[in-house]
């Protein structure tokens, strides 16, 4: 797979965003899922280079399936090295970033503090209200000093609710990319485009 212009300047942005001292909340948006995770992975691995004593926490609704992401990733990019079963009893390892992982669903508050929280996949927790209002609640009580919320389908909108929570949005535009993908979205949901185009 190709690493685009794109990908490269959604990286530098997503990166200047983790290090403004006023940004603290990022919702990171996009149509590809596998090429939002390892562009946000590629952001922090820039930080982790300069501070690989930097505390990540990935965390998620489920482990399992983001362990077959990663390993999907690695695939598409041929990215070197093993990628381990993703748990959060042992530290992890992806392009170069040592983390933890975390059940949000099991564990709300076993990791309060990192230095970087990455939630993803998230779309689960959007179709149900009640769903919806605890994870608001669990990432208003997040103590970490930068979380980024990886959104998984923004093909409904659905995750324009997260826009409140936010202090900043990053887009990973992948119209170039995928241009059939997008086209079908756009002609699935009947729109003229992608809510935060």
């Amino acid at each position: 797979m190709e690493w685009l212009e794109s990908d490269k300047e959604f990286v530098r942005n997503l990166h200047e965003k983790i290090i403004d001292v006023n940004v603290h909340k990022i919702l990171v948006r996009g149509i590809n899922n596998e090429d939002k995770i390892l562009a946000v992975f590629a952001a922090v691995s820039k930080l982790y280079r300069d501070k690989p004593t930097l505390e990540v926490t990935l965390s998620t609704s489920s482990l399992q399936r983001e362990t077959e992401l990663l390993k999907d990733v690695q695939s598409k990019y041929a990215i070197r090295g093993k990628v381990n079963s993703v748990t959060g009893a042992k530290l992890n390892k992806f392009l170069g970033v040592k983390f933890n992982a975390e059940n949000y669903y099991r564990n709300p508050n076993l990791y309060s503090f990192s230095d970087i929280k990455i939630y993803h996949p998230v779309e689960g927790v959007l179709f149900k209200e009640s769903d919806f209002t605890k994870f608001y609640e669990l990432l208003n009580s997040d103590k970490s000093k930068t979380s980024i919320i990886v959104t998984t389908n923004d093909y409904n909108g659905r995750a324009d609710r997260l826009r409140d929570w936010a202090d900043t949005e990053v887009v990973l535009n992948s119209k170039e990319k995928y241009p059939e993908q997008y086209l079908n979205i756009l002609k699935n949901l009947n729109i003229e485009k992608l809510s935060y185009e």
